[in-house]
């Protein structure tokens, strides 16, 4: 008999808020905004059903390429998110962990992420990695190759067991 076992660690990248807010009409930043309380869920869930580690590719080096009053709108509610979610976080034991290269952003976006990782850090239950400013597509893919994931696809609503490089090269 096959257990049903979670999975250790899952990694999303988080793609299609300004899709879907398009689809129902709505600015881009309605699909922002809806995506942290999506985020909020997921972490929820994560820490519930215990899985350790969940990394969201939240914002690659890509991203600066978008309007500046979009990137101004996702690096205020960054850090607004993170200020409202810090008491979440340690209530749920849940330790956040930022990667990739945060010196491009603000002081004070800078300031809130580190005082959120240090207030945090010993969150037990799950472990929150946020991937800001981090390289291509491409290094996500390598960074997964060969390797047994499990990857939800946004597309079937379902989770697959296996990452196959070839459905998530870079364009």
């Amino acid at each position: 008999m096959i257990k049903n076992t979670v999975p250790e660690h899952i990694a999303m990248i988080m793609d299609g808020n300004g899709r879907w807010a398009k689809e129902r009409n709505l600015k881009r930043t309605a699909g922002h905004s809806a995506g942290a309380e999506v985020v909020r869920n997921i972490t929820a869930h994560c820490g519930n059903i215990g899985v350790k580690y969940l990394t969201l590719y939240a914002f690659s080096t890509e991203n600066w390429q978008r309007p500046k009053l979009e990137v101004e709108f996702l690096m205020k509610l960054l850090e607004k998110y993170l200020k409202k979610e810090v008491n979440v976080y340690l209530e749920n034991g849940i330790r956040l962990k930022a990667i990739g290269d945060i010196s491009k952003f603000s002081k004070s976006l800078q300031k809130t992420i580190k005082q959120t990782e240090e207030k945090t850090a010993n969150g037990k239950k799950l472990t929150q990695i946020l991937a800001l400013n981090y390289g291509s597509k491409s290094e996500i893919v390598n960074e997964f190759y060969d390797k047994e994931q499990f990857i939800y696809d946004t597309k079937t609503e379902k989770w697959k067991t296996k990452f196959n490089p070839e459905n998530y090269k870079a364009k």
